[in-house]
């Protein structure tokens, strides 16, 4: 493991889990990848770069309903990074595919082909498709966070 500075990140893993629980570790097809969050959007979000020479799109038999598991780890110091998997230090999301788009073929020199892959947090299909038709009482902070604890599996 090479040293690095503090607030620098290693990959752990980026596993693509299909519908039938099969995963993968696509990591090394990982291009590049941003991770979104703002105060303005409830969810977190994540774009992936990814060159493909394997066809994952047909191999991998993706039908939409597939996963994207993220773990990352923030190096503390010297050379050591965070212990605890869960830690203020690491991040270990699981984000749902929505899209993908800007597939690019070059059959060329190799079978190769490119495209972004778009995922968002699995809360937010619950939290659209949740409807609740029960009267809530007290002020508005309380209703909110009973609505978001009991019924949309937000903690706290």
């Amino acid at each position: 493991m090479s040293e690095g500075i503090a607030g620098q990140f290693s990959i752990e893993q980026i596993a693509l889990v299909n519908q039938h629980q099969q995963s993968i570790d696509i990591r090394d097809l990982v291009q590049e990848f941003k991770l979104n969050e703002s105060i303005h959007n409830k969810f977190c979000s994540a774009t992936f770069a990814i060159a493909d020479g394997i066809d994952l799109i047909k191999n991998y038999k993706m039908t939409g309903q597939e996963f994207i598991r993220i773990s990352i780890k923030q190096k503390e110091g010297a050379p050591s990074e965070s212990e605890d998997a869960v830690s203020d230090f690491s991040i270990d999301k699981t984000f749902r595919i929505f899209k993908i788009e800007e597939l690019q073929r070059d059959n060329v020199q190799a079978p190769m082909q490119s495209y972004l892959i778009r995922c968002v947090e699995p809360r937010l299909y619950t939290c659209r498709r949740t409807r609740l038709s029960r009267v809530f009482r007290g002020s508005y902070d309380d209703i909110l966070e009973n609505i978001f604890v009991n019924y949309a599996n937000i903690k706290e």
